[in-house]
C-alpha cells in the first residue's frame, strides 16, 4: 500500500469510499475547466469525485457520461459550502458570454416605418373585396366620392335649335354650365354654349373609353315619333338631353375628367375629342380581339354582388330588346287599325246619300267627322304611350348594354391581373435559378432584377385598378337599379 494515496476523510477528492457522482457546473465553468496545461494532460485520473450532494439522476440514467481524462481538472475545485442547496446551482449560474449574443440573434429586427407601410399596402391590395366600400376604401381607392360635396358641375339645357340644311337630324343644343372647385376650368360659369348632337356623342364615346370603372349613361336618341321641329319634338328632346347631363354630373369621377374643359371652352362647333378610341396598351380590347376574349370563361370573381349583377343586367337587356320589338309591332298594328277605322267611318258617311231628308244626310256627315277626330285622338294617345314605353326601354337597353360591357372590361382587367401575377412568379423563379448557379453573371442579375421590379409594379398597379373598379361598380350598381325603378314608376304614373 506504499504506492496508494493516503486516506484523508476530509479530502473528498481522494476519498475512495465516496459515492460516484458529479457536480453539474455551468457551461462557462466547464469550458474554462477543460483548458489544461501540457502538464495536466499527463496526470493520471485518481478516481471518481464524491461531493457532499446526492447523486445526480442524469448520471444514473446515462445521460451524462462518467468523467475521465481531462475531467481531473475539476477535482482541484474547492468544496462547496454547506449553505448552498442543489436547487440554487442553476440560480447562481452566471450567463456565459455566448448567451447575450444568442439572444441578440433571436431578437427580430424591427422593420422601419416605410417597410411597415409598404407591407400594409401590399396586404390591403391582396385582401378580398368588401360587400360595400367603407370610408377607408373610399379614401384609398375613390377619393372623389369621399369629397363629393366640395365640388360640383351643373348643366342647364336652354334651347334646341335647327342645324342648317340638315335640320333636326343633327340638332344644336344650347346650354349653360356652372363649375365649382374643379381644377382645369378657367371660369366658373359658361353661358350659351352651343354643341351639336354629334359632338355630344363624341364626348360620350370618350368618357366610355377613358373611364372603364364607371357606368357611363347612354346618350338618348333623337325622337322619331314626332314631326321634326314640332313643339312635342323639342320638348321631348330637351328633356332627354337634360336628363343625360344630370346623370353625368351626378358622377364625381366623370365631372373631374379634363375632357369637359375642352367641351365647354372650345368655340362653337369646334370641339374634337382628344381620344377617339382606346390606346393600344389598354386592357379594354375592341373588335375581333374583344369578341374572342368574351368566348373564354370569365375569371373567378371574389365580389359576389358583381358576379350576380352581370347576369341580371344581361337578362334586363335581352328582355328590353324583346319588348322593343313587340312595341314596334304594336305601333304598326295601331296605325293599321286606325286606317281601317277611318275607312269604316268613311263608308258610314256615304249612307247619307240614301237618306231623303237633309237632316239625316247632315247627321251622317257629322258622325263621320266626329268618329274621324275620335279615332285620331285615340291613335295619338295609344301611340304616345307605346312610344313613351319604347323610348324609356330603349334607354334602359342602351344603359344595360354599357353596364354589361363595363363589367366585361372588369373581367378583362382581372384576367390581365392573373397574367401579371404569373409573369411576376416567372421572374422571381428566374432570379432563384441565378442564385443557385456557381458562376453569376452580374449583367444577367441586373436584367433579372429590373424585369422583376417592372413586373411587380405592373402587378400592384393592376391590383389597385381592380379594387378601384370593383368598389365604384358596387356603388353605381345599386344607384342604377334605384334610377331604373324610379323612371319606370314615373312612366306608368302618367
Amino acid at each position: 500500500m506504499s504506492g496508494a494515496v493516503p486516506y484523508d476523510p476530509d479530502d473528498f477528492d481522494n476519498n475512495p469510499f465516496a459515492e460516484s457522482s458529479i457536480i453539474i457546473q455551468p457551461p462557462a465553468q466547464q469550458q474554462t475547466d477543460t483548458t489544461f496545461d501540457d502538464n495536466d494532460k499527463d496526470k493520471e485520473t485518481v478516481g471518481p469525485i464524491s461531493p457532499r450532494f446526492p447523486q445526480s439522476p442524469f448520471v444514473s440514467q446515462g445521460a451524462i457520461p462518467s468523467m475521465t481524462g481531462n475531467d481531473h481538472a475539476q477535482s482541484s475545485l474547492p468544496p462547496m459550502p454547506d449553505h448552498i442547496q442543489p436547487s440554487d446551482l442553476n440560480k447562481q449560474q452566471p450567463p456565459t458570454p455566448e448567451q447575450p449574443e444568442h439572444h441578440e440573434q433571436q431578437q427580430p429586427n424591427l422593420p422601419p416605418k416605410e417597410t411597415t407601410t409598404k407591407q400594409n399596402e401590399e396586404e390591403e391590395l391582396n385582401s378580398t373585396f368588401h360587400h360595400y366600400p367603407t370610408d377607408l376604401d373610399l379614401k384609398k381607392y375613390l377619393p372623389e366620392r369621399l369629397n363629393r360635396g366640395s365640388f360640383s358641375l351643373a348643366v342647364k339645357v336652354i334651347e334646341v335649335e335647327k342645324n342648317g340644311n340638315s335640320g333636326y337630324k343633327n340638332p344644336i343644343i344650347k346650354f349653360n354650365a356652372t363649375v365649382k372647385n374643379i381644377p382645369g376650368f378657367r371660369r366658373s360659369t359658361y353661358k350659351e354654349v352651343r354643341r351639336s348632337y354629334k359632338e355630344i356623342e363624341s364626348l360620350y364615346k370618350y368618357l366610355i373609353f377613358n373611364n372603364i370603372e364607371v357606368f357611363v349613361p347612354a346618350v338618348p336618341d333623337i325622337p322619331l315619333l314626332y314631326n321634326s321641329g314640332s313643339l312635342e319634338f323639342l320638348t321631348a328632346f330637351t328633356k332627354s338631353v337634360q336628363n343625360w347631363f344630370n346623370r353625368v354630373c351626378l358622377n364625381p369621377i366623370l365631372i373631374r375628367n379634363q375632357e369637359f374643359v375642352l367641351f365647354f371652352e372650345q368655340n362653337d362647333f369646334c370641339y374634337t375629342p382628344s381620344k377617339t378610341k382606346p390606346s393600344s396598351n389598354s386592357v379594354m380590347a375592341t373588335g375581333i380581339k374583344r369578341k374572342t376574349l368574351k368566348q373564354f370563361q370569365p375569371p373567378f370573381d371574389a365580389s359576389q354582388e358583381l358576379a350576380e349583377y352581370r347576369p341580371l343586367i344581361k337578362s334586363i337587356f335581352v328582355q328590353s330588346q324583346k319588348l322593343l320589338e313587340k312595341l314596334d309591332k304594336l305601333m304598326k298594328f295601331q296605325k293599321q287599325s286606325s286606317s281601317a277605322s277611318l275607312d269604316v267611318y268613311h263608308k258610314l258617311g256615304e249612307l247619307g246619300s240614301l237618306e231623303s231628308e237633309k237632316d239625316m244626310i247632315r247627321m251622317w256627315t257629322k258622325f263621320q267627322k266626329v268618329m274621324k277626330v275620335y279615332d285620331e285622338l285615340n291613335l295619338v294617345k295609344e301611340v304616345s304611350f307605346s312610344a313613351g314605353l319604347a323610348e324609356n326601354f330603349k334607354l334602359i337597353s342602351d344603359d344595360c348594354y354599357n353596364i354589361k360591357e363595363s363589367l366585361t372590361n372588369r373581367h378583362l382587367l382581372m384576367r390581365e391581373l392573373l397574367n401579371a401575377e404569373e409573369n411576376t412568379k416567372k421572374k422571381l423563379a428566374t432570379i432563384n435559378k441565378l442564385k443557385v448557379k456557381p458562376m453569376i453573371d452580374p449583367l444577367k442579375v441586373d436584367e433579372a432584377v429590373r424585369s422583376l421590379e417592372l413586373a411587380s409594379n405592373y402587378d400592384k398597379e393592376l391590383k389597385y385598378q381592380v379594387k378601384r373598379t370593383t368598389y365604384e361598380m358596387l356603388i353605381e350598381a345599386q344607384d342604377y337599379l334605384n334610377y331604373m325603378t324610379a323612371s319606370i314608376k314615373q312612366l306608368f304614373k302618367r
